[in-house]
């Protein structure tokens, strides 16, 4: 028995013995809970580092060195080690009074096999493969491409030809403007009636964002007062509006609208408000 206040030589502290999980045998492959054993074993931090150690040591490493290095109590590291061994990434090896943390080479192949599976298997998880993700990003980007271009083309330059190849002719806007029909015809006349009440029409996109099929544009709006707009006479002031709307696009086609307009900011400042009858007459020329 070891004398009052004379510490126990560290290499005798207990370490339970090991738990030697053991692999199907048919597969070598980990079940559903001896993997969630060891993603939980290893959300420590300290017991990750620990693998990496003895890994970096040849997969095998004394005690007392993992001790020297983690300068924490004889207790603690017990308690890390023991958590390892449990789990099965480690198996503890005595050679007499001295311990050694010996990695399970078979259990981190299968813990990592594992954890690709589902990486690469959408049944297993939610989230898209990575091949998946990259085709979503391919959709995306085209999506926001097809947007641009008819921000830029059809918007910007009145290029109608573009607008036709562009837009789906079963197309419907979802927030029509007054006296507007909610299909391709109505934003056509819509992008018409805007070109001949601002010639120079165009529009400056701050920002899209795109989920799949779906993109959000951020822009302004710029022109200058040339023509009658919704029953004002021409004031050739230099006007801009902002804008947030939603398209989706579908096979190279503009499927779908949803916007909001800053229209009150634009009515201000070419002179105010209008009438609805005389609105409504602008609108159907």
């Amino acid at each position: 028995m070891p004398a009052r206040g004379v510490e126990q030589p560290r290499e005798l502290l207990t370490i339970a013995p090991s738990q030697g999980l053991v692999l199907a045998e048919d597969n070598q492959q980990l079940t559903d809970h001896q993997f969630t054993r060891i993603t939980r074993t290893l959300a420590e931090p300290r017991r990750v580092r620990i693998l990496q150690e003895i890994a970096a040591h040849g997969n095998s490493i004394p005690f007392a060195c993992l001790l020297r290095r983690h300068r924490v109590t004889a207790a603690t590291l017990s308690h890390h080690a023991n958590e390892l061994d449990n789990c099965g990434l480690v198996e503890t090896v005595r050679h007499g009074k001295f311990v050694h943390l010996v990695l399970r080479p078979d259990v981190w192949q299968a813990y990592v096999k594992r954890l690709s599976d589902l990486i690469d298997e959408p049944q297993h998880r939610s989230l898209p493969t990575g091949r998946q993700l990259m085709k979503t990003i391919a959709v995306s980007e085209t999506a926001k491409a097809v947007v641009r271009r008819n921000t830029k083309e059809v918007q910007g330059k009145g290029n109608f030809d573009v607008f036709d190849e562009l837009f789906a002719d079963d197309f419907v806007d979802h927030t029509p403007q007054p006296n507007t029909t909610p299909d391709k015809a109505g934003v056509r006349r819509l992008y018409t009636y805007l070109r001949a009440a601002f010639p120079d029409f165009r529009a400056e996109i701050h920002w899209q964002l795109a989920d799949g099929d779906l993109v959000t544009t951020y822009k302004t709006y710029y022109g200058t007062h040339e023509g009658s707009f919704l029953g004002n006479a021409p004031t050739h002031r230099k006007i801009h509006f902002e804008t947030v709307d939603v398209m989706r696009v579908q096979n190279g086609k503009i499927t779908d609208h949803w916007g909001v307009g800053n229209l009150l900011s634009l009515m201000q400042q070419i002179g105010g408000w209008m009438p609805a009858e005389k609105s409504q007459h602008e609108m159907k020329k």
